[in-house]
């Protein structure tokens, strides 16, 4: 299930928003909710990162934290090192203890620069490498209940801004799991101008051909946040705006 976000402002820096997961997951099936943005220059992306939380087996508790993303083209972006442990060892996905029904921000945000050495070759044969400058990404989950901020770690793609922001739930469970239902809240956009909240999304879902199910629903709850749902009659077609 994804929901694309409108009237984005331009020369966006940095995006946030609240998630809350509303119940422990029925069943050890693989969960990822999240929020993806892509590293644009212009009107050209160069690339895309998703930060969120996971229900998946091997990590303490059945819960991590996940950070990572993929270069237009082809191919994980790289970034540095997390601070935080993963008990099954991989790059992006990271121990964090995360409580069900609490809420948890989710950030991305422009943390700076490197230059980057790249080989160039041109019709009579190679040349010397030319420099180019990429962008460092941070990725930040924030507990609201306490205030701690835990920085995942940083990506490296090139790119100025951010675009194209999704919130989304990837599940790995059958169909017919029993229902879970995550909320999203407080969208914001971040640009040198200052914040700016986000109100209406697209609705959009994976078709039943390529694996989807058709009892996912998107809705509005009566306190204003973004509710998506499995296991549920739907009510929300895709395409439809939601404010």
């Amino acid at each position: 299930m994804h929901l694309r976000w409108l009237d984005l402002p331009s020369d966006v820096q940095a995006v946030e928003v609240d998630l809350a997961v509303e119940g422990v997951p029925p069943t050890p099936h693989l969960r990822f909710w999240a929020l993806q943005a892509s590293f644009v220059d212009g009107a050209a992306s160069q690339g895309a990162g998703h930060l969120g939380l996971q229900w998946i087996d091997g990590y303490p508790g059945h819960t991590a934290v996940n950070w990572g993303g993929y270069r237009n083209g082809g191919g994980e972006l790289t970034g540095t090192e997390s601070a935080l442990p993963s008990a099954r060892g991989n790059v992006n996905t990271r121990n964090y203890q995360w409580t069900p029904g609490q809420v948890y921000g989710l950030r991305i945000e422009k943390s700076g620069s490197r230059p980057e050495a790249s080989a160039s070759v041109d019709g009579h044969g190679s040349r010397p490498g030319v420099s180019r400058t990429n962008s460092t990404w941070r990725g930040v989950v924030i507990d609201r209940a306490t205030g701690e901020a835990v920085v995942v770690r940083e990506l490296v793609c090139p790119g100025t801004n951010l675009d194209h922001i999704v919130m989304w739930s990837e599940i790995f469970a059958p169909c017919d799991a029993p229902k879970l239902t995550v909320a999203w809240s407080n969208a914001t956009a971040i640009t040198p101008t200052g914040a700016h909240p986000i109100t209406s999304f697209s609705v959009s879902y994976q078709s039943v051909a390529d694996g989807g199910c058709s009892n996912s629903d998107v809705s509005v709850g009566r306190d204003g946040r973004v509710i998506q749902t499995t296991n549920i009659d739907r009510q929300t077609a895709a395409g439809s705006v939601i404010s």
